[in-house]
């Protein structure tokens, strides 16, 4: 970046002074009295930089991403990663999210947290947690309802009334299927199929140790297939963050010899509770090209 855009973006961070390290140990940005976080650029080029008032929050996302286009428009060896959107905060990132997946336009959300609310570590931590509890209610509808089982809504709504209806848990339902008439035979195969995987990994879980248990799950469940199928963001995305997920339980493992599956997801649930969202761990400077989304600091 031009040095008087990297200005701006350092000038930017002092607003959170005093609760900044570098303004604690008492750089103030200076090198000679201690750590500083000002960025020098490589380059003499000088950036343009423009200030647009907007009276309303989605005006002011309409005008960023219409500016984007525009430059598009002009520039027609411009890529979607020549562009980055700078926030505040993470929480900020929604609203721009949005309009770039109503418009279609690639976007990449970098963020150095979150990995847990991923979608598809979400749907991993579910299966983990049902080899531990089948009657996991919640864990077990998120595996049915995934997109490699193919099983329709309609079909997931049956098995959830049918266990309110007779009082029973959500896994008791799907071992009773065949009872069930208002669902077809394709359906109730891949269920006794989906039940049938979850207790083989079950067993698996006494005697695996949780990397390798990891591994199985992926291969045997087809998940790992189904991001495989097709090369779209999404699914590149999820096969990075289940490789992060993976290393993180190979480092619990290396640190916890004797440690199995509960131990894991003790592990886990302990983070949550802290309020720990997962790291991330991110390169701006790899991966598709796609808008960066990123924090400021």
């Amino acid at each position: 970046s031009p040095q008087n855009i990297l200005d701006i973006a350092y000038t930017c961070i002092q607003l959170n002074n005093p609760n900044r390290l570098e303004c604690q140990l008492g750089g103030y940005g200076s090198d000679e009295k201690g750590l500083s976080k000002k960025l020098y650029a490589h380059t003499s080029n000088q950036g343009i930089i423009e200030h647009f008032a907007s009276a309303t929050l989605d005006e002011e996302v309409e005008k960023v991403v219409q500016t984007i286009l525009q430059i598009r428009t002009k520039d027609p060896i411009a890529q979607w990663s020549d562009f980055a959107i700078l926030i505040r905060a993470n929480s900020a990132a929604g609203v721009f999210i949005a309009r770039f997946a109503e418009l279609e336009i690639p976007y990449q959300f970098l963020s150095m947290r979150g990995l847990y609310s991923k979608p598809a570590i979400i749907d991993i931590l579910s299966y983990l947690r049902l080899l531990d509890n089948y009657h996991e209610g919640a864990a077990l509808y998120r595996v049915l309802a995934w997109q490699p089982y193919s099983l329709t809504g309609q079909t997931i709504i049956e098995l959830t009334h049918y266990a309110h209806q007779k009082a029973i848990s959500l896994w008791e339902a799907c071992n009773r299927v065949d009872t069930l008439p208002t669902i077809d035979e394709q359906a109730k195969n891949k269920i006794k199929e989906i039940v049938a995987r979850i207790a083989l990994h079950a067993d698996l879980a006494r005697t695996k140790r949780p990397p390798e248990l990891f591994l199985h799950i992926l291969r045997d469940t087809e998940y790992l297939a189904y991001l495989k199928d097709a090369d779209t963001l999404e699914k590149r995305e999820s096969l990075h963050y289940l490789n992060q997920l993976y290393k993180k339980i190979h480092t619990f493992q290396l640190e916890y010899p004797d440690a199995g599956l509960r131990d894991f997801l003790t592990l886990i649930s302990y983070e949550q509770e802290a309020g720990d969202e997962g790291r991330l761990n991110i390169d701006i400077d790899t991966g598709p090209d796609a808008v960066k989304i990123l924090t400021v600091h």
